[in-house]
C-alpha cells in the first residue's frame, strides 16, 4: 500500500492518523472563526482590518472591474454607455471600468498611491484623465471644470462637500453614483433635499467581506444609466438554455410559435 503512487499522494492530502486529521480540521475551523470575528469587528467599526488592496479584481475573464456592489454591476452590464462622460471623484479600478464603458473619464484622487497604480494600468487608455490634488479646496473644485459631465461618482475623500458641489454645479439631466452610501447618509439627505430621486444597490461586491450599498441619485428618468438596452445579465448566471427545462410549454415564443402552426 505504500508503494501505491495514488496512495502516497492522498496521504498528502489527508492525514491518516487521528492527530493528523483533528490538526488539519482545527486549522481550517481556526481559519473560519477568525475570518468571521474579523468581519464582525469590522462591520461594528472595531477594527479596521478591511483594508482595500492594491490588485486587479477580474470576474472570470472581463475587464477589471469597480469595487461596487454586484447588483449595481450588474445593472451597468445591460446599459449603453459608450457616449456617457464621466467625473469620478475617488480612483481605482472603477476608472479603468468607466474608461471602458464610457467615452470620456477624469478621475481626481487624493492618494499618491491610488493614482499610480492606476496610471500603471491605464496606459492604453487614452479616454482616461487622471487628476492628483490633496489640498480639500482643489479636489472639491476641479468639478467646475467638468460640470457637463453625464454621471458624477463619489467614492473618494469630503464626499459630503463633493456632493455639495456637484448640485451647485452639474446640469439636472446628470445621474450622480453615492458609493458606501449607508457611510454617508447626510450626503444622502443633501442630494435629496435638491430634488434627486435614489435608488440602492445593496449587497456583496468585489474585495469586502461584508455587504454595502452603492447609491443613484437622478431627477431625469431619461438618462441612459436608467434606461437598460440590453437583457437582465446576473453574474454566475445560468443560461437560458441551460434554465430551459424549467419553462416546458411556457418559454418565451411558445404562444407564437403556436401561433404560427
Amino acid at each position: 500500500m505504500k508503494n501505491n503512487p495514488a496512495s502516497r499522494n492522498f496521504n498528502k492530502k489527508e492525514p491518516q492518523t487521528f492527530w493528523g486529521k483533528l490538526r488539519i480540521r482545527f486549522g481550517f475551523s481556526y481559519r473560519c472563526f477568525r475570518l468571521d470575528i474579523r468581519t464582525l469587528l469590522a462591520c461594528q467599526c472595531l477594527t479596521d482590518d478591511f483594508r482595500h488592496q492594491l490588485k486587479s479584481i477580474r470576474l472570470g475573464n472581463t475587464f477589471p472591474v469597480g469595487w461596487y456592489t454586484y447588483p449595481f454591476l450588474e445593472h451597468l452590464e445591460s446599459c449603453e454607455l459608450s457616449e456617457m462622460q464621466i467625473f469620478e471623484w475617488g480612483g481605482g479600478n472603477s476608472s479603468l471600468m468607466w474608461a471602458r464603458k464610457g467615452r470620456m473619464v477624469v478621475t481626481v484622487e487624493s492618494s499618491a498611491e491610488w493614482i499610480e497604480y492606476v496610471r500603471n494600468q491605464s496606459s492604453y487608455l487614452p479616454n482616461l484623465t487622471l487628476l492628483y490634488a490633496q489640498d480639500h479646496d482643489a479636489y472639491i473644485n476641479y468639478i467646475k471644470d467638468y460640470s457637463a459631465s453625464d454621471i458624477i461618482v463619489i467614492d473618494g475623500r469630503w464626499r459630503y462637500d463633493c456632493a455639495v458641489a456637484a448640485v451647485s454645479s452639474i446640469p439636472v439631466t446628470s445621474l450622480i453614483i453615492v458609493d458606501n452610501s449607508e457611510w454617508c447618509p447626510d450626503t444622502c439627505s443633501l442630494l435629496q433635499s435638491k430634488g434627486y430621486s435614489r435608488f440602492d444597490f445593496p449587497g456583496f461586491g468585489p474585495s469586502n467581506q461584508f455587504t454595502w450599498c452603492t447609491s443613484i441619485f437622478f431627477k431625469d428618468l431619461n438618462h441612459p444609466l436608467l434606461n437598460p438596452v440590453r437583457p437582465p445579465f446576473s453574474l454566475g448566471c445560468v443560461s437560458a438554455e441551460q434554465a430551459e427545462y424549467m419553462f416546458v410549454g411556457e418559454h418565451e415564443g411558445s404562444l407564437a410559435a403556436k401561433d404560427n402552426s
